[in-house]
């Protein structure tokens, strides 16, 4: 009699998917791994670091990925016969209700009612939860192409103006273009606060160094705290995998260093801390500063969990000055972490950058502990993801600002199946059949289809293919 076998439960695949992350992480840092996993990520930029590293560990060359159901209802395709989809984690957070004291607004004791007993609210708590789930990319789907324009790496960049003024925009500091003697390509000034970039390069270069400066200029300001040897001294902890320095008071925040996050930690039914906050007033459990802004979800607080929360270990104990050199990166971790930012936002605009600077990635990464590499790509992913939002939204004003339409695409389509702008009034739809290329004609102002047909040649490149349906569609 066969053996039958146990279905694995979802929390079980859950701690499978998330282990092969771990490995993942340690096995990433030789060059060509972790390019392609930039890659990856400056296409899927929104994503989390653990979603980001599954979609690279399972279909690196993945353009855009969604559910089954959602690539037939939300974009008329459908996934093709005997596809294997890409398992990553989603949310699945549900509400519990549960009993929290009230407290006196001026006093911030319980209340108790007339008889004594203490007074209670019934309240509305988001329960964080996680499950695997499987997606598939466009590449694994037929049907109604998606509305984006291809373009390919280049070392000119297209309206080089238009985006040198989206990184002003978003640079926190002042950039100049000047003269540099000392051979290097640019450097952001501490002292000065301002960026300096060197004069003469070519386009590519010059985004690419100034996004790198971009990066430092946002990650690696140093606080300005002075030693001083009366200052009191509060817990190093460690919350959320960053360490932080806690107190069971409140921190002056009218007299914080700049460059330094101050939160407040909310008392949960547990007598532990339960969530972080920008602030709390009742049930307040403690505070903590942190060198790096923590995001806040939509509902305003960040759930803790065990794998999460407030951890003291050993850390001892430091004053402000002590914890600011305690967390201070080393110069590599700074270079790899803005020059990685760089690559990723450059790979997402399409412009050609020079990856000589990878070959000391694996050596960096070398002896280097999971939580700090994986803190250092959490600083990536967050990093990469804001400064492409930001700068996609200043190109959209500047554009609107100067009536100039753009043909750069959102995101980027597959070789085999790609939409190519042909003469500012045409895009063409092109996708690989067994006997060579389908195609589809359409409007560019309206996306209204003109005409379609098939190049019964396999052995075309794609340009080759463009360049024989324009001139069969000129004539």
């Amino acid at each position: 009699m066969s053996e039958v076998p146990v279905k694995e439960s979802p929390k079980d695949r859950l701690k499978e998917i998330t282990d092969s992350i771990e490995r993942g992480i340690q096995e990433l840092f030789d060059s060509d791994r972790y390019k392609q996993y930039l890659q990856t990520m400056s296409r899927f930029h929104n994503y989390s670091l653990n979603n980001v590293m599954l979609i690279s560990m399972q279909r690196p060359d993945a353009t855009h990925v969604a559910g089954y159901g959602k690539w037939q209802t939300a974009f008329s395709r459908h996934v093709k016969k005997g596809e294997k989809g890409i398992k990553i984690i989603a949310p699945t957070p549900y509400k519990k209700k549960v009993e929290e004291m009230l407290i006196d607004p001026d006093t911030k004791q319980p209340l108790r009612g007339p008889d004594g007993e203490l007074l209670k609210q019934e309240v509305e708590v988001v329960i964080p939860r996680f499950r695997a789930v499987t997606v598939f990319d466009v590449s694994q789907t037929d049907g109604k192409p998606l509305p984006t324009l291809a373009q390919n790496l280049t070392a000119s960049v297209q309206n080089y103006e238009v985006m040198m003024e989206a990184l002003q925009r978003t640079s926190p500091v002042p950039i100049s273009i000047e003269p540099i003697h000392d051979g290097s390509d640019g450097f952001y000034s501490h002292a000065s606060r301002s960026i300096t970039i060197r004069e003469g390069m070519s386009e590519s270069q010059t985004v690419s160094t100034t996004i790198h400066e971009i990066a430092h200029a946002k990650l690696h300001r140093r606080p300005d705290v002075h030693l001083d040897h009366t200052a009191p001294k509060y817990q190093l902890a460690e919350v959320m995998g960053q360490e932080v320095l806690f107190s069971n008071g409140r921190f002056d925040r009218d007299n914080l260093p700049e460059g330094l996050y101050c939160y407040d930690l909310r008392e949960g039914d547990s007598g532990y801390a339960a969530t972080i906050e920008p602030t709390v007033g009742v049930n307040h459990f403690g505070s903590i500063l942190t060198t790096q802004p923590l995001e806040m979800p939509e509902q305003g607080c960040i759930e803790l969990t065990e794998e999460n929360g407030l951890s003291f270990g050993d850390g001892g104990e430091m004053n402000i000055f002590e914890f600011v050199q305690h967390t201070a990166k080393d110069r590599r971790t700074k270079e790899v972490e803005a020059e990685s930012i760089a690559y990723a936002v450059c790979q997402y605009y399409g412009i050609e950058t020079a990856d000589n600077s990878f070959g000391y990635i694996a050596n960096w990464s070398k002896n280097r502990e999971l939580p700090e590499l994986r803190a250092s790509l959490e600083t990536i992913n967050k990093t990469s993801a804001e400064l492409i939002n930001d700068i996609d939204r200043h190109l959209q004003e500047i554009c609107h600002e100067r009536g100039i339409v753009l043909t750069t695409n959102e995101m980027q389509l597959p070789p085999h199946e790609r939409l190519y702008l042909v003469d500012e009034i045409r895009f063409i739809h092109v996708q690989e059949c067994d006997s060579g290329f389908d195609y589809t004609i359409y409007d560019a102002a309206s996306g209204k289809q003109l005409d379609g047909g098939q190049i019964d040649n396999p052995q075309l490149t794609h340009q080759a293919a463009i360049d024989k349906i324009c001139a069969m569609h000129d004539q």
